[in-house]
């Protein structure tokens, strides 16, 4: 089960066509669109046709949800390196669900601005997308790109800015041929934001202007991690939501700060950004993510909760603790983080708003191979029949579960009704629901077994049991979401 937000539990403590006519040949020409656009450094880009080619340096998450799953296909380079050290759970649902990511050539730092040019230049790309920091930090190498023939573009999802988020996004439609889905997700994002601005604008200016106090917690408990003035990431967005925030007007995006004056100030409500980082503090970092349970999650936060320096906080004695993740910002479903804070500093307003419900409707329509919450399974069904059930494995050959996969009873054994085809493979999760994860770890516990570190695992595990009755025991769910066959009824599903 994915971790993308919490708060301490009260338990614990009081706690995203041209057409050319030629004269003379009587024939109308269809040729390839030109696309021209302004990109986010204010650059006019100009191609002559769609790009069948991408070095992605910036922001593959985007790419993948406008483009799809078959857009990888196009990726011929990217920035690999850093990123399982820096983005660990990001990393191993997007590597485990396109097991062909590992074999992009990298091109650079994941978590900074280092491009390899002469690599880029080996893999003659049509377009290299780039963040402005990375832009701004290898200026001099543009115009050797765009002299070969690359076509360097900038985008930005840092700034999370509503007009930057939209601005790239439809960028990237137009350069994946996919307007009309970057257009959705615009769509969703601006006006989930609007509707969110709008309610706090008319609130009283006495029901804004909490003290929040918002720390990265990759250095574990024992060091502060960076806090964000009020121009980037969680310091724009809590700048968005009328807060006050103690580090808005820092004058670097992003810095630890001072151990006395987080104390001074006392602030109201502490966030803690979490995530998966492999460094020294992997004991008690904060961890969060889409590999993340909530009883880790809740564990990880209590150790912040509990620094001894903070027990006479505002914030700690209210049990005003949450905890955030980071990794899951800078992409078109990161809307659904301002709504988790927007809900806690204005949680009579924002009551009805579903942050997790939302962020999991998006990925289900515009990115449903991300395996986060299970593991992967192919079925195949012949004449209306499961005839077998397979893991992915390593993308190439898995393990047959079949015995085990008819045990699920939201797995159809036989088909009703009609029309389907004779023969095709269906794709998708199987899941194991967060009561039933819970109620086994507590029986492994029992027992003084390790328990599962989240339901992935657990469902994974429950797979490739040698019973098939203790497998329906664990009562695992199955979710599914694409076809594959010839001689499909139907051009889209």
């Amino acid at each position: 089960m994915m971790h993308i937000w919490g708060r301490l539990s009260r338990v614990v403590m009081a706690c995203a066509l041209s057409v050319l006519f030629l004269g003379g040949t009587g024939k109308t020409i269809l040729a390839a669109p030109a696309i021209s656009f302004t990109d986010i450094a204010g650059r006019e880009v100009r191609l002559d046709k769609l790009p069948k080619t991408f070095v992605v340096a910036n922001y593959i998450a985007n790419f993948l949800m406008v483009g799809g799953a078959e857009s990888l296909d196009k990726v011929v380079g990217m920035t690999f390196d850093g990123w399982e050290e820096t983005r660990y759970g990001e990393y191993v649902v997007y590597t485990e669900t396109f097991p062909k990511l590992k074999a992009i050539p990298s091109i650079g730092g994941y978590h900074d601005n280092i491009l390899d040019s002469e690599k880029i230049l080996s893999l003659r790309p049509d377009v290299l997308l780039v963040g402005r920091s990375q832009f701004a930090d290898n200026n001099q190498k543009i115009d050797i790109f765009e002299k070969a023939g690359i076509k360097v573009v900038v985008l930005d999802y840092h700034a999370m800015k509503v007009e930057n988020h939209t601005k790239s996004t439809m960028i990237l439609g137009q350069l994946l041929d996919r307007e009309a889905v970057a257009k959705e997700q615009c769509d969703t994002y601006a006006s989930a934001l609007e509707d969110v601005y709008k309610k706090i604008a008319a609130l009283p200016d006495s029901a804004k202007h909490k003290t929040v106090y918002m720390e990265l917690g990759n250095k574990g408990i024992g060091e502060y991690g960076n806090s964000y003035n009020k121009d980037v990431l969680w310091g724009a967005i809590l700048k968005n939501l009328g807060a006050d925030n103690l580090a808005e007007n820092a004058t670097q995006p992003y810095a630890p700060l001072d151990t006395e004056f987080v104390l001074a100030s006392n602030p109201q409500l502490i966030v803690i950004g979490g995530g998966i980082w492999r460094n020294n503090a992997e004991g008690d970092q904060m961890s969060m993510g889409l590999t993340i349970g909530e009883a880790t999650a809740q564990k990880r936060l209590k150790g912040f909760a509990e620094r001894p320096a903070w027990k006479n906080l505002a914030a700690v004695k209210s049990g005003e603790i949450y905890a955030v993740d980071h990794g899951s910002l800078r992409n078109m479903i990161d809307y659904t983080l301002t709504l988790y804070l927007a809900k806690i500093l204005y949680p009579n307003t924002f009551q009805e708003v579903d942050p997790m419900g939302d962020m999991r409707a998006f990925y289900a329509k515009y990115l449903p191979e991300l395996k986060f919450d299970g593991t992967a399974i192919s079925l195949t069904y012949e004449n209306g029949r499961l005839l077998r059930a397979v893991t992915r494995g390593d993308g190439t050959r898995g393990d047959d579960v079949t015995a085990n996969v008819r045990t699920i009873r939201s797995v159809p054994l036989q088909l009703r009704g009609a029309g389907y085809p004779a023969y095709f493979e269906i794709r998708g999760e199987i899941l194991m629901p967060f009561r039933s994860f819970e109620r086994l770890n507590r029986e492994r516990e029992d027992i003084g077994e390790t328990p599962f570190a989240n339901p992935r695992n657990a469902a994974a595990g429950s797979l490739k049991q040698q019973s098939s009755a203790e497998t329906a025991r664990r009562e695992l769910d199955c979710t599914l979401y694409s076809l594959v066959g010839d001689d499909l009824p139907f051009g889209t599903h």
